[in-house]
């Protein structure tokens, strides 16, 4: 193929560094990569950096990526997003010619661009025979000492195989969030999420210790589901008792509902870790479903609206959870 950069030429993203949760590190050093003619020339930062970012999958590594790339974006520079699949080819020659033809495109759409910003994904080091690495190390040297204003960024989970690369590459490990950076994201995530008494995010950060970005993403997904599902069983449709339950906190996120959405991220091949919705064929054999305004005369019936925020403020004031709630009103467990 011709023209790689131009095929793969991708829309920067509209956020930057400044938005991400954590990573002070990180973001100190990549935004340093944004042109500063003055301070450029002072300390004799060269326009061209190239980074290996690393780590298992989920840490962060493209949304660092990404998140500089929207910054560069500000500042005039074009932004390539490329697979390392795409410039595999179908043999060894054919992949370092690919390589070597997408590297020679870059100082030219750079000077044209006044920037440019390229993120490779997907690199397997282990994959990668000495011929290869070597012609990588010239590409990467050619471009540095052209000083190309560019920012090169590698993404691999792996990087053993990376000798030969250590002088034109700076490795920077992307480990797992530590408890501060946890607290920051599920505290931005879960904004406009109701918290239970006593449950706080500093609480969430210790229980999801272990988690990447990519599974605290995931438990604010059902967090987020957990409390529709509350605020839809518990109150209907009616938009105004909805208002009024939410004004008052009555359908909140526990610590209780939080944990088994952290043990169900735990564990492998999971289920809902309550069993929580029978399966069709238990709906159909074993216990027909009824609407709930049709449950047992022993279930509470919550149709006034008042008389329903009434008890449900009485039960959580006895502490009672919304879970418990929840199965006390549904006959079948729901």
């Amino acid at each position: 193929m011709e023209h790689w950069l131009s095929e793969y030429t991708a829309r920067a993203p509209g956020y930057g560094l400044e938005q991400l949760c954590g990573r002070k590190y990180w973001k100190s050093i990549f935004g340093a990569c944004v042109p500063d003619p003055e301070l450029d020339r002072r300390f004799h930062v060269s326009p061209f950096q190239a980074f290996c970012l690393y780590g298992p999958e989920g840490n962060g590594k493209r949304t660092l990526a990404l998140a500089l790339a929207g910054d560069l974006g500000r500042a005039g520079y074009s932004f390539v997003r490329i697979s390392a699949e795409d410039l595999r080819g179908q043999s060894e020659t054919e992949e370092r010619q690919n390589w070597s033809t997408f590297l020679g495109e870059i100082p030219e759409a750079a000077r044209e661009a006044g920037g440019i910003c390229v993120l490779v994904e997907d690199f397997a080091f282990s994959e990668k025979p000495p011929a290869f690495l070597r012609m990588l190390r010239g590409g990467l040297r050619n471009l540095r000492e052209a000083r190309v204003p560019c920012v090169f960024f590698i993404a691999a989970e792996e990087a053993k195989e990376r000798g030969i690369l250590e002088k034109e590459l700076i490795f920077c490990p992307i480990g797992l969030p530590g408890e501060g950076e946890r607290k920051e994201f599920l505290e931005q995530s879960l904004e406009g999420i109701p918290c239970g008494q006593g449950f706080s995010y500093k609480r969430m950060a210790e229980m999801t210790e272990g988690f990447n970005y990519g599974k605290l993403d995931q438990a604010v997904s059902l967090a987020a589901l957990f409390i529709k599902h509350q605020i839809n069983f518990l109150f209907g449709k009616d938009p105004q008792t909805r208002t009024e339950a939410l004004g008052q906190n009555l359908a909140v996120l526990e610590e209780k509902s939080f944990r088994q959405i952290v043990e169900h991220l735990r564990a492998e091949n999971s289920v809902s870790p309550r069993q929580a919705v029978p399966s069709p064929q238990e709906h159909t054999a074993a216990r027909p479903v009824k609407p709930y305004v049709n449950t047992p005369s022993d279930a509470p019936d919550f149709r006034d609206k008042e008389e329903r925020l009434k008890s449900l403020e009485e039960d959580l004031g006895k502490g009672m959870s919304l879970l418990d709630r929840m199965d006390s009103m549904d006959p079948h467990g729901l």
